[in-house]
Parts: C-alpha cells; sequence; structure tokens
C-alpha cells in the first residue's frame, strides 16, 4: 500500500498521518538515493500492515467493547427492576438509621410515598417497645460488618400493629446498610393460633384427664404430653420413663395384656385399646384407659406409635356407685312395703314388686293380664290422676277408691310421676289406706267430739268470764258504798272518836275484803288472757317509795324498821308497766312486812350491764320474819296455798299474793323467785328486762287545785248509792254536781248544761256508757269542742280499760272509789290554778323522802 493511501485513509488517525508526513519528509532529506528510498518505502510498507492488524485489532476491541456497554446497560436495567419489583421490601439506610432510598414493597410496607421517605429515620415508623431492638441491630451490622437480623413490631397509621423480619447486611465499599424486610404478621397469627389451639388441646386433656404420647420406634425414644406425667404421678423434670418402667407401675395382673398388646403393635401394627388399673409413686391407685395407634412407613414397617391415656379412675367409682344404687333400688323395689309397679300410660304393666301383687290382690301373670283403669271403683279418678301427671310431673297422696281381684273394695293413696325409659311410663306406689281412713274417721269424728267439747269449754268460759265481771261488780259496788262512807265517817272531825274508830274499822275490813276480790280477779284475768303489759315511763325509785308509804300503817304496827337500797348510779326512769310493777312489789314488801315482828325489811335494787338500753334488773325484798320451813316450799306460788292455815288467822292473807305476782311478772318476760331459813327470815327476789327512758320522759304534774266556782261535773251512774258517795266527796271540794242515771239521761242532760267533766258508768240499762260516750265525741265533732269523761267502773279487766279508751272516754277509775284518788282525778282534767297543794292520798305523797339519799328508813312507818 503506498504511503499516500494511508494518508487518504479516513480510519487511520490524524495524528498518525501528521507523523508519517513527518517522517516521510525527513527520509526524504536524508536519503536521496532510490535505494534508501526503497527501503524505507518496504518499512513503511510493513509499518501499514502492523497498523492495519492494529486498526482491525481495535475495531473488535471497540465493538466488544460496546456489547460490554449494552450487556452492562441491561444488567443494570435488570437489578434495577429486581430491585424495584422484588416482592421483599429494601432499604437502603445510613449508619444513623436515615432512609436513602426503599423500593416499592418497601413503600408499601410502611404506607409511604418514595417522596415522603427521603431522609426519613426508619426508627420513626417502629413501636416504641420495639425501637431498642431496632438500634440495637443497626449497631451490630456496622460494627461487626455482619449479616444481622431482627424482629420489630411497626406503628402503622390505622393504630394496628404489623410484625416486621429486618435482614441487613453493608452494601461493599460504602458506609450504607442494605435491608430486606418480610411482614410476617399472618406467619405470627398463625402462629398464635396455633399456640392458642396447642394450649386448648392441652386444657382439653387437662379436664378429660386426657394424656397424649408417641413413641419413635425406630429411635426409642419416647414423648409424653404434660398430663401424662400429671395421670402417672411423675414429676416431668425427671425425664421420660421408658417403656421398660411401666411394669413396676401396671398392676401385676393387668401387664401381660398391656405387654403383649405393645408387642403386637410394634411387630404388626396392631392398634390397641386396654383398661389398666395403675399404682402411682405415692401409693395411690388409679384407672386409665390407654390407647395406640401405629404407623407404618411405605414399606409396611411400625416407624412411629402414638395414643393417648385417660385417666377415668372418677368414672369408675361413679359406675360403681351407680351399680350399689341400682341394686339397692332393686332392693327397695322388690322389698318395699308398699306396692311399686312401672305400667305405660293406657294402664299396662310393665313391671311390679311382690306387695303390689297382694295389694291388689292378683298373681304375677293375672296382674300382667290386667289393665290399672280396670281396678278403680271410680273410672273418672284414672282419667284425672293421668292428666294430673301430665300436667305436674307427679302426684302425691292422690285417694282413689280400688278394687282387688276378689271384688273387695279398699282406699288406696296413689303416688304418681313419669319416669323415661326409652319411652314415657308412670311409675306408681301404692299404699292401702283402708285402716288410716278408717282412723282418721274415728278422728274426725273425736274432732268433732272434742269441738263440742271446745265450744262447750268457750261458753263456760264466757259464762265464768261473766260470772266475774258480774260478781266484780257486785262485789265492787257494795264495797264502794262501804268503804267509801266509811272513809267520810273515819274522817268527819264533827263525829266523836269512837264512831270514827270503827268507821275505820270498817273501812279496813272493806279493804281487806277489795284486796281478795282484786287478787281472784287479777288471776282469772291473767288466765283468761285479757291482760296486757302496757308500757310507759316509770321511775322506779319513786315506786319502790310509794310501796313503803303504802305499807306506813302496818310498819309502825309491826314496829319493822324499813330500808330502801337504791344506789345512786344505778338509772332510776324506765319505760315498763308502771300498775303491774306496783302491785308485784306492793304484794312481796306487804309480806315480808306482814309476816316480821319488830325486824328489819330491806329492798335491795340491782341492774346489769346496759346492752343497747336494757337492763336485767333484780329488786330483793328481805326480811327477818319468821321464815318458811323448807317441806312447805311445795306450796308458794300456788293459788289459795297458805304454808300454814293458822298464820292466816294469827298474820292474815287469803294465798294469793304471790301467784298473782309470779303471773304478773312471766307477763312481763320476767319471774319471781323466793328464798327462805325457817326462824330467820325470807327473801323474795323480782328480776325483770326493763328498758332505760330518759328523765325527759318521765311526766309529772305541778301542783294543782280547782277553782271551785267554775267546775260543774255530771255523775252518770244506775247505782244511787255510788252516786250519792261521788256527790258528797266532789261536793265538800266545791264542785257543782249533776246526776243522770243511763246515757239517754245524760246526753238530755247536756242539751241545757256545760259541763267541766264526766264521770260515766260504763255498764247501765237503756243506754250504757260506751254507747252515751260515743254519741258525745259525735256531736262534739261538730262543736269542736271536748268534754273529759272519766269512766268509774266496778270492771277491772285491762281490756275493759281499752274498751273504755277506744270508745273515747280519757280515763278510768275503778270501784271501790278511793276519795283521794277521786280528787287527784278531778284535779287533772279540770281547770286548775298553780297556788294551791294538790290534794293526796291518806299517805301523802308529800311526806315520801327526797330522791337524793342512796339508802331510805322507814322505821316505824315514820320517814
Amino acid at each position: 500500500m503506498a504511503l499516500n493511501d494511508i494518508l487518504e485513509r479516513p480510519d487511520v488517525p490524524a495524528d498518525v498521518k501528521e507523523e508519517i508526513r513527518r517522517e516521510l519528509l525527513k527520509w526524504q532529506a536524508e536519503h536521496a538515493d532510490q535505494h534508501e528510498t526503497a527501503r524505507l518505502v518496504h518499512e513503511l510498507e510493513v509499518h501499514q500492515i502492523e497498523l492495519k492488524a492494529q486498526n482491525d485489532t481495535l475495531e473488535e476491541l471497540n465493538t466488544q467493547l460496546e456489547q460490554s456497554k449494552l450487556e452492562a446497560i441491561d444488567a443494570a436495567q435488570k437489578y434495577a427492576e429486581l430491585y424495584d419489583f422484588a416482592p421483599i421490601g429494601y432499604f437502603v439506610i445510613s449508619k444513623k438509621g436515615d432512609i436513602i432510598d426503599a423500593n416499592i414493597a418497601g413503600r408499601r410496607i410502611l404506607g409511604k410515598e418514595h417522596s415522603s421517605l427521603k431522609n426519613s429515620r426508619f426508627g420513626f415508623f417502629i413501636t416504641d417497645e420495639t425501637k431498642p431492638i431496632f438500634n440495637h441491630f443497626l449497631e451490630r451490622v456496622f460494627t461487626r460488618q455482619t449479616r444481622e437480623a431482627c424482629e420489630v413490631m411497626l406503628e402503622t397509621d390505622s393504630g394496628s400493629a404489623r410484625y416486621l423480619q429486618i435482614a441487613g447486611v453493608i452494601t461493599p465499599n460504602t458506609d450504607q446498610c442494605l435491608m430486606n424486610l418480610q411482614d410476617i404478621t399472618e406467619h405470627k397469627k398463625a402462629d398464635e393460633v396455633l399456640q392458642e389451639s396447642e394450649r386448648e388441646l392441652l386444657e382439653a386433656q387437662r379436664l378429660a384427664n386426657i394424656g397424649s404420647w408417641t413413641y419413635d420406634s425406630i429411635n426409642q425414644r419416647p414423648h409424653w404430653s404434660e398430663e401424662m406425667f400429671l395421670i402417672w404421678g411423675l414429676d416431668s423434670k425427671l425425664g421420660t420413663p421408658h417403656y421398660f418402667d411401666h411394669q413396676k407401675y401396671i398392676h401385676p395382673d393387668d401387664y401381660p395384656r398391656f405387654d403383649a398388646a405393645v408387642k403386637k403393635a410394634v411387630e404388626v401394627g396392631k392398634p390397641y385399646s386396654l383398661e389398666l388399673r395403675i399404682t402411682r409413686p405415692d401409693g395411690s391407685q388409679r384407672t386409665i384407659i390407654t390407647i395406640c395407634e401405629p404407623q407404618c412407613d411405605a414399606a409396611g414397617k411400625v416407624v412411629t406409635l402414638r395414643g393417648t391415656i385417660q385417666d377415668i379412675t372418677e368414672r369408675k367409682i361413679a359406675e360403681e356407685a351407680l351399680r350399689e344404687s341400682e341394686e339397692r333400688y332393686r332392693q327397695l323395689f322388690e322389698h318395699a312395703p308398699f306396692g311399686i309397679g312401672i305400667a305405660t300410660l293406657d294402664g299396662q304393666f310393665l313391671a311390679f314388686n311382690k306387695m303390689m301383687e297382694l295389694t291388689m290382690g292378683f298373681s304375677d301373670q293375672e296382674l300382667k293380664a290386667t289393665n290399672l283403669a280396670d281396678v278403680y271403683v271410680n273410672p273418672n279418678d284414672r282419667v284425672e290422676l293421668v292428666n294430673a301427671v301430665k300436667k305436674f310431673g307427679k302426684v302425691v297422696d292422690f285417694p282413689a277408691k280400688l278394687r282387688r281381684k276378689d271384688g273387695t273394695e279398699y282406699y288406696a293413696s296413689l303416688t304418681v310421676g313419669t319416669v323415661n325409659f326409652g319411652r314415657t311410663v308412670l311409675q306408681t306406689q301404692i299404699h292401702d289406706i283402708t285402716e288410716r281412713m278408717k282412723a282418721e274417721e274415728k278422728l274426725r269424728e273425736a274432732n268433732r267430739t272434742l269441738e263440742t267439747a271446745k265450744k262447750r269449754a268457750e261458753e263456760l268460759n264466757r259464762m265464768k268470764d261473766q260470772l266475774l265481771d258480774n260478781t266484780s261488780h257486785e262485789l265492787r259496788t257494795p264495797l264502794n258504798g262501804i268503804m267509801g262512807f266509811s272513809e267520810l265517817i273515819s274522817t268527819s272531825e264533827e263525829l266523836p272518836e269512837e264512831i270514827r274508830s270503827q268507821a275505820k274499822t270498817i273501812y279496813d275490813c272493806g279493804e281487806k275484803l277489795a284486796d281478795i276480790v282484786s287478787g281472784i280477779l287479777a288471776l282469772a284475768q291473767i288466765e283468761a288472757g285479757y291482760e296486757i303489759v302496757s308500757k310507759s315511763p316509770i321511775n322506779l325509785h319513786q315506786i319502790l317509795r310509794e310501796v313503803g308509804n303504802s305499807l306506813a300503817d302496818n310498819i309502825q304496827k309491826n314496829e319493822v324498821e324499813f330500808e330502801i337500797d337504791y344506789p345512786a348510779k344505778l338509772p332510776k326512769e324506765f319505760f315498763a308497766d308502771r300498775a303491774k310493777i306496783k302491785q308485784i312489789l306492793t304484794n312481796l314488801a306487804d309480806n315480808a312486812v306482814k309476816f316480821t315482828r319488830k325486824g328489819q325489811v330491806k329492798i335491795r335494787v340491782g341492774c346489769g350491764e346496759s346492752i343497747d338500753g336494757s337492763v336485767k334488773c333484780s329488786i330483793q325484798i328481805s326480811d327477818t320474819g319468821i321464815g318458811i320451813p323448807a317441806d312447805k316450799f311445795h306450796l308458794l306460788f300456788k293459788k289459795f296455798s297458805q304454808v300454814d292455815g293458822g298464820l292466816t288467822r294469827q298474820y292474815g292473807g287469803n294465798g294469793l299474793g304471790l301467784a298473782t305476782s309470779k303471773a304478773l311478772a312471766r307477763l312481763m318476760e320476767g319471774d319471781v323467785t323466793l328464798t327462805s331459813e325457817y326462824g330467820k327470815g325470807t327473801t323474795s327476789t323480782l328480776k325483770l328486762p326493763l328498758t332505760i327512758a330518759n328523765k325527759s320522759e318521765i311526766i309529772t304534774n305541778g301542783k294543782r287545785s280547782i277553782k271551785a266556782r267554775d267546775v260543774k261535773i255530771l255523775i252518770v251512774d244506775d247505782d244511787p248509792i255510788h252516786a250519792k258517795l261521788c256527790t258528797i266527796i266532789l261536793g265538800k271540794i266545791g264542785c257543782k254536781l249533776d246526776i243522770a242515771n243511763n246515757g239517754k239521761v245524760a246526753l238530755e242532760a247536756m242539751r241545757n248544761n256545760n259541763y267541766d267533766m264526766i264521770l260515766m258508768d260504763c255498764t247501765m240499762p237503756e243506754m250504757s256508757g260506751f254507747e252515751a260516750t260515743k254519741a258525745i265525741r259525735e256531736k262534739e265533732k261538730r262543736t269542736n269542742k271536748h268534754i273529759p269523761i272519766i269512766a268509774l267502773t266496778a270492771a277491772v279487766f285491762e281490756a275493759d280499760e281499752i274498751r273504755c279508751m277506744k270508745a273515747g272516754m280519757d280515763d278510768y277509775m275503778t270501784k271501790p272509789i278511793n276519795k283521794a284518788a277521786l280528787e287527784n282525778l278531778i284535779f287533772k282534767w279540770v281547770k286548775t290554778e298553780a297556788s294551791a297543794p294538790v290534794l293526796r292520798s291518806r299517805v301523802a305523797l308529800s311526806t315520801l323522802p327526797a330522791d337524793d339519799p342512796e339508802h331510805e328508813h322507814f322505821s316505824q312507818g315514820k320517814t
């Protein structure tokens, strides 16, 4: 090739061409001769050939380079596609945790756009509790320069957590970490479900006492569930026992069966189910069922045994108890003392006991062929019984009349209930109650006789009550006149002393007679159930002082030193029945004074500890009198009983005081007891439960006197003696009086007069005091005026007092009338003025000692 041709080739670089030109010119300058020129041309041609070869090689290299560039671009594009569209999230983060890049899957996991992730901290998207885990992961990656992994929880916008598994490594020649993320939330949930399922399985095994086990027959490795160890009573920490250890736990009689079954399961794959008895290490015995299912490989060789063990001890105990119960029921069924049968709803017998045959009079075969409906005398009884059983499930003691085989009829009590033996049947119990019915008829006849006798007794009681009421009225009415007029005579200073003394004797005799009548009627009142306990504020200390003053004459007469010991620390105010307590204390104190001559009578009061405002109060009345012989104690507290009849004449008494006192005490939930030593004295004790009252609750009346010229009283009484007595007593204190002999006359008198008070008798002809009071109260509703009405009656029952109050009366006083008591009653209900002193009874309250001293003495009646 000529040099000019080389210089003209476009593929020869310009610098080469320039070099050739310079060499050619130089060569031409230095070598003028042709030979040299030829040589140079030859060398140039050689260079040209070499250059061409180099150019060819260069072109090939350029082609290869272009191909490599194309391949590199293609590889980079494929890597980018693989990175961006990989199903696993990829992140490139810095050492500080800043996000440099993230692929599509990664952004989808975080739920963010690429622009919002740029330069964000990856830890921002992780829950607070797993951030320390992630930070530790980054530290290990950059420190160890190795691949690391961790699990964290992702905080989503919805607030629900997602579980992430992260793996990371340092990229070559960089200070960046390439992380891949997998969302393992569903996997975690599946694990939790699996764990929960395993827990439920274990719990089900525990509840059912079932343990599961496997045995690798190739490697001879057993595995037990936790429940297996519990059933066998073994400690799981000591490891699973080997097959050969079973022999020492399984009952010797059961082990051969177990051993043979296991060998067949291992050798030929035969399953088994066995019931075995085992003995735990602690000595307790259990019963189990073991089940085995062998598993074989493709060649049919047994590789694994799987099975369960269930503790059925309680079930075996229950089955044994059921068998015993069934046996007991069979024995009861067969040997019951009454007929028992099981029959269909239409009455066909399915089973029955021997007593059923005997009761109904049929043989075994005859009873099987007999329908129950045919043995009822009244067929409707059977229909009614079956309907009731269908409705209520069971009927007890259904009475019916049945017929035996021989035609005799008898009364039966039927108890029928439904039983389910695959179908609903009736279980029937038949009791022959013929004799019972006869006995009940006799009892009914006896009851009729008793009812007649009861009515007769009630009539007699009514007649007795009426007799007592009439007797009280008939006795107290003349006593009222005797005692009233004798009191007037004995207190009249105008009469001679002898006459007044005789009148006083008459009054004392009347008082003793009134005491006898009161005692008899009080006992009758209690026995009849008419006595009622009424509670009001009382001062117990004051009552004791009143009792002492009421006995002043006898105390002085017998020269007795009378003492009341009431400690100052004890409460004095209570809620109780004043009248009954005073009557008991008066009876007991009167006996003490009566049977003591020139001695001492002491009343001592004691109270227990207060519990919720209540105390147990004890009042002892001790004397130094004649005492009671021990062989006479059985006569105490008996009505009309005296220790010595001669003493009655010497000391007085009617034998009712103690009996009445004990009855009244028990009525108030208390009691009266008595101890005595003959010749030395007696102690009687009243024990009562009392409720403490405040002093503010005790009502006292101030001193009052009548404005005589302003007081007008109407006396309504059909007894002229009583009316006259009241007229004299009240006339002496200046009252103006009118008399009406029945209720009608009283109403007529009220039309023409204004009265300040009415003294009303209860039992009168034409119109009683109750009727008259009701009429007056009805009239007062229109006039808005209220007249005090005081009942003055011979009736002494407390029920009579209540009847008076219900009728509208304001107060109540029984006959015989005491002059001072009547005067004080008048002062209580009419207009008074506070200047003059109030009149008192014969033993005036004004003479009572002061309430302050702890001990009070009534020596010979003087205070």
